[in-house]
């Protein structure tokens, strides 16, 4: 690391520039990226001097140039978050809170610098680890900073809603959503972190289970490269960032293909109560776990080791946990006429026929980039042969372990793709359903990141090795930028109408002094209709109630029960109609909320419909910029008499 007086410097001109720039008129995001990038060369000029101190011969090429770039990148990320994160404090002016924000850009700028772009010559396996290990710490922060600032997703706001109706199970999926929400809300508030933070968690799950299993096959190295792609992959970023089923379930599959191998593999017995621990978690979290099931089967059947579990009592006491966890979930469907296991089986067959098979291998090489599907293409056709030749001593009982080895992760990726491939001939299949069987996989990718690992087809792991080193850091630039674009903004560029729900605090307010306004006017509080399935009415009850948690007066609360689902006009609007029954309902008016105009017409409400206004603009606003127009329109109480 360079001196404290060069770092003061930076620091010091940082904070003068971003004062003289605002003074000139540019806004926050546009002053503190340009600071940054004015301090940059500087900083370039000090690490230089500091390297050609050791190292005469050292030249500042195009690939250390690009290597600055990126870290000037996610320096200025991390800044721009810590400045947003200061500017909430209602007692600090833009150029106070910029100041802290300055000196940590400038010393993030320094470190990975120093640790990656200019390292001390003389670097070893051991160099080799730290940065690693740095990349991903700096990528973990990153996603902390974040967590908490852009808003929600419509399925986060959607999963928010469950946990305010805590039961044994929902129509969607199994409860761990909502558990985790409920615990998140309950420590941290009723924010976008107290709702994220438990996917944050999960996320440290899945990198533990990840890493002990890849150190287990291969090595230290490997370990840390597989956590890396955790890290770095954008969809295992964004499940470590949005609370979703999906990071329970990644948790619970890493933690399951674990244990899998622990007892099917090493034969470790004890290792059965995590099999059945994980396995039940895993159904808590979503069904598409019993995914691995066939996979461990046909794995006991086929390997000559494994096939003696069948005659001892591991696994049926492993199956008899999952089960025992997984019971409040049948019995709420037993009460509920089999509606979960209905929804995501008999009505997904029975959904209209489409071919969907490019899209799923486009999906699949979203997931894992081009390198990395380089990589499951190698792994699935000579990934035995690769697993022996890596083994440096000619040892059968190694080199047969290092087969059964690849059985198991061969079986427990490939299985399920095969079946995902072929539902996509005549259904449709989504983005993250693939994700988490790919984690078997993750391993001798974690390999191919780290070193040329192994003897056999060295020609095609060195391609892959080489393109992970160009992948990896276009994926940190790609999601320090994004992360920066959905929170802040970046200069000439408008705020995104998606996929977050960008602007809709300040929608949420309009639509509370819209029903303060008719209450004044009528006596009566009116309850709000979201016109869609359940993203406008999850979005609005979310925002709804963190606005009204913020108010210091506690007369102005708003209750989950007045954001209604549009069943109240005939529609599917998923778990609203278990909520909110309008036969138990005193009718009031109703303030009906859509995203499009037809939404609002008199056939959009199968009934005899009485209209209290016509069709009204409502504008989802940030910084001063339309990001979303909606619609909405005032129904009377005589509609329900």
């Amino acid at each position: 690391m360079p001196g404290m007086v060069a770092i003061a410097a930076s620091w010091g001109f940082s904070v003068l520039l971003y004062g003289l720039l605002r003074w000139f008129g540019l806004t926050v995001v546009a002053a503190h990226l340009a600071a940054l990038a004015l301090v940059a060369p500087f900083v370039l000029v000090v690490m230089r001097q500091r390297i050609l101190k050791v190292d005469k011969e050292q030249k500042i090429s195009l690939l250390v140039i690009l290597r600055f770039a990126l870290v000037f990148v996610f320096a200025a990320s991390l800044q721009g978050v810590l400045l947003s994160h200061l500017q909430q404090l209602s007692f600090l002016t833009s150029f106070i809170a910029f100041t802290p924000a300055a000196l940590f850009g400038v010393l993030i700028l320094y470190f990975i610098s120093a640790v990656w772009v200019f390292p001390l010559p003389g670097g070893n396996a051991s160099s080799k680890e730290i940065v690693l290990s740095v990349c991903i710490a700096a990528m973990v922060a990153l996603r902390l900073m974040y967590l908490g600032l852009p808003e929600l997703m419509e399925q986060e706001a959607y999963y928010w809603n469950y946990a305010q109706h805590l039961d044994l199970s929902y129509l969607d999926h199994p409860p761990m959503v909502a558990l985790l929400i409920w615990l998140g809300t309950n420590l941290c508030g009723i924010n976008e972190f107290g709702v994220r933070i438990g996917a944050f968690l999960c996320w440290f799950v899945t990198a533990f289970f990840c890493y002990r299993l890849t150190i287990k096959v291969f090595d230290r190295q490997a370990a840390l490269g597989t956590v890396l792609l955790l890290t770095v992959l954008p969809l295992y970023f964004g499940v470590g960032f949005l609370m979703t089923p999906d990071a329970p379930l990644h948790a619970a599959w890493a933690a399951l293909l674990f244990y899998g191998y622990r007892v099917l593999v090493e034969g470790d017995t004890a290792s059965w109560a995590g099999f059945g621990i994980s396995l039940g978690l895993g159904l808590l979290s979503k069904y598409t776990i019993v995914l691995l099931g066939p996979a461990f089967f046909l794995y006991m059947l086929i390997d000559r080791r494994a096939r003696g579990w069948f005659l001892k009592p591991g696994p049926y006491a492993a199956l008899a946990l999952a089960g025992a966890l997984f019971s409040p979930v049948i019995l709420w469907n037993m009460q509920h006429q089999w509606a979960s296991f209905l929804f995501q089986s008999a009505k997904r067959i029975s959904s209209d026929p489409v071919i969907s098979t490019p899209h799923l291998l486009g999906h699949i090489t979203l997931i894992l980039t081009p390198a990395g599907l380089l990589g499951v293409v190698l792994f699935f056709l000579f990934g035995r042969r690769l697993f022996q030749s890596a083994e440096t001593v000619n040892i059968p009982a190694i080199r047969n372990k290092a087969r059964r080895t690849f059985l198991l992760l061969f079986l427990a990726s490939f299985l399920p793709f095969i079946l995902f491939f072929t539902i996509s001939f005549s259904r449709e299949v989504k983005l993250n359903w693939t994700s988490p069987l790919w984690l078997a996989a993750l391993p001798f990718l974690g390999c191919t990141v780290t070193s040329v690992y192994g003897r056999f087809c060295s020609i095609c792991l060195m391609v892959i090795h080489e393109l992970w080193r160009f992948t990896i850091p276009v994926l940190i630039m790609a999601l320090a930028i994004g992360l920066h674009y959905v929170t802040l903004g970046l200069p000439g560029a408008a705020h995104p109408p998606g996929p977050f729900l960008i602007g809709w605090d300040k929608l949420a307010v309009e639509v509370e002094t819209l029903a303060d306004e008719i209450e004044k006017d009528s006596g009566a509080r009116p309850i709000v209709v979201g016109m869609d399935h359940y993203q406008i009415t999850s979005g609005l009850a979310f925002y709804r109630t963190k606005n009204a948690r913020d108010q210091s007066s506690p007369s102005r609360s708003v209750t989950i029960g007045q954001s209604v689902g549009w069943h109240l006009f005939g529609h599917n609007s998923r778990m609203y109609r278990l909520w909110f029954d309008p036969r138990d309902w005193q009718p009031v008016g109703v303030i009906a909320v859509a995203s499009k105009k037809s939404r609002l017409e008199k056939g959009s409400f199968g009934t005899e419909v009485v209209f209290d206004s016509e069709i009204m603009e409502l504008p989802a606003v940030k910084d001063g910029q339309e990001v979303r127009r909606f619609y909405y329109r005032l129904v009377s109480a005589a509609t329900f008499k």
